[in-house]
């Protein structure tokens, strides 16, 4: 795809009248609307230059990185390597393997922290119901 990433030059699903907003008149703070990001690709630095590199953290917001992944953009062709790029934690698209163990081990410790915590309450709600059977 050797097209160039450019605004479209207004935002069409949102022209009111004879009035089209442009990109620029609206700032990037409507980038995590599907509508807005699509027509506004540069704006909202969806313009793929190279690959992810460093450590795998999402560019965006927690935020607009699962909107991106609720509009299916991780996986899309036209978006996957955009999206992915500003998002590679929440695309899974960290290939690089201390990311990958980085991610595995927040998962895990997450994962870990929520199974002790569901045991306590389990063991707390049996505690409690044995009590009530016994009184």
């Amino acid at each position: 795809s050797n097209q160039t990433c450019s605004d479209d030059e207004c935002v069409l699903a949102w022209k009111v009248g004879d009035k089209c907003p442009t990109c620029s008149e609206l700032g990037d703070s409507f980038c995590s609307e599907a509508t807005f990001a699509m027509a506004c690709k540069e704006t909202c630095k969806l313009c793929v230059d190279g690959l992810v590199e460093g450590p795998c953290r999402d560019v965006f917001s927690t935020f607009t990185c699962s909107r991106y992944k609720a509009y299916g953009w991780c996986e899309r062709p036209d978006m996957r390597e955009p999206v992915s790029k500003q998002c590679p934690f929440t695309c899974g698209a960290c290939d690089n393997a201390t990311n990958v163990m980085n991610a595995t081990n927040v998962t895990r410790s997450r994962a870990a922290r929520l199974s002790t915590s569901a045991f306590k309450l389990v063991a707390v709600l049996l505690a409690l119901c044995g009590l009530a059977s016994a009184a």
